[in-house]
């Protein structure tokens, strides 16, 4: 069946700035439809809303986004007590047009939310008021965060002589996912590494560790996942500059129903990554028709060597 898929900020994490938070939502799928209601639920103990903007205007029919109480727990979540809805009807099809083919999809309106003193995180979901024949609405659940602070690694001159060639520092990580560490040559006064903390309904994909050969022509790094619960697979690209690196090696790809496992370098035609400095990637997919993928825990996806 085809689907009516919502996102939200094209793909990115959804943080805190500063007290607020701005979240867009994106419909991607059935290009030619009569249209969708959408709701999007909060926890109004957590997240109060400032307002609503940029609603799209294909075919509105309620597009006011006014805050209403969700007594019959419409999206089957107990800790949104909230929602905001938007409706769009096309009588002759056509809903929303040729965008839901990008991409990014059609972005349907901007939400924009003060948080609660003391706040941690907090989930948004969607459900549908109705959706159009013949289409399956699909909307994962996301997690509100504060952004993550970097763990800045700084050389420890007792460790040096003991782990490495000169010049290369050693840090363990001391917060987010244990047991990850780092080590980054060249003579750097400092390297800033991000670990994740896991949020519910994210897969979690990060470096774990990073060396330098000890003649200091290649980096090999680990690419790690991690989630909260397990899921029917992935599918990964990792993107590099190719005038800065050259892929050398693919090894350690995780066994665990692998259908994509090469990893050969493609050109990045498409800046799929949204980063121009990156002109080519290596991907891999891992697919599990049953789910229980990776299995629980911390996994390394696979290593990668560049000269």
């Amino acid at each position: 069946m085809s689907q009516q898929i919502i996102s939200v900020n094209n793909g990115a994490s959804v943080e805190v700035d500063g007290n607020t938070v701005v979240v867009t939502v994106n419909y991607s799928g059935g290009a030619s439809t009569t249209g969708l209601g959408l709701r999007m639920h909060y926890d109004s103990s957590a997240l109060t809303l400032i307002g609503t903007s940029d609603v799209f205007t294909n075919s509105p029919i309620d597009a006011d986004g006014t805050p209403g109480a969700d007594s019959s727990d419409s999206d089957g979540n107990a800790t949104t007590d909230t929602y905001i809805d938007f409706a769009w009807a096309s009588l002759f099809g056509g809903w929303p047009g040729p965008s839901a083919a990008d991409p990014d999809g059609q972005a349907l309106f901007t939400a924009t939310f003060e948080v609660a003193e003391g706040f941690e995180s907090s989930e948004l979901t969607f459900s549908a008021s109705s959706t159009a024949a013949g289409y399956d609405f699909v909307a994962p659940p996301v997690v509100v965060t504060l952004p993550q602070p970097d763990l800045v690694v700084t050389p420890d001159s007792a460790s040096v002589d003991e782990n490495s060639e000169a010049g290369q520092i050693i840090g363990q990580a001391e917060s987010g996912l244990p047991g990850a560490t780092f080590s980054i040559g060249g003579g750097s006064s400092e390297s800033v590494v991000s670990i994740p903390e896991v949020q519910a309904a994210t897969q979690h994909v990060y470096v774990s560790e990073s060396t330098k050969s000890a003649d200091g022509t290649q980096e090999t790094v680990v690419i790690s996942y991690n989630a909260a619960a397990t899921s029917t697979g992935l599918g990964l690209r990792i993107h590099y500059d190719s005038s800065a690196l050259t892929l050398a090696d693919v090894t350690n790809v995780l066994s665990n129903s692998p259908i994509d496992a090469d990893g050969t370098p493609a050109a990045d035609a498409s800046d799929l990554d949204g980063d121009a400095s990156t002109d080519t990637y290596v991907d891999f997919a891992w697919a599990s028709l049953f789910g229980g993928w990776p299995g629980t825990g911390e996994h390394d996806l696979v290593t990668l060597t560049f000269d």
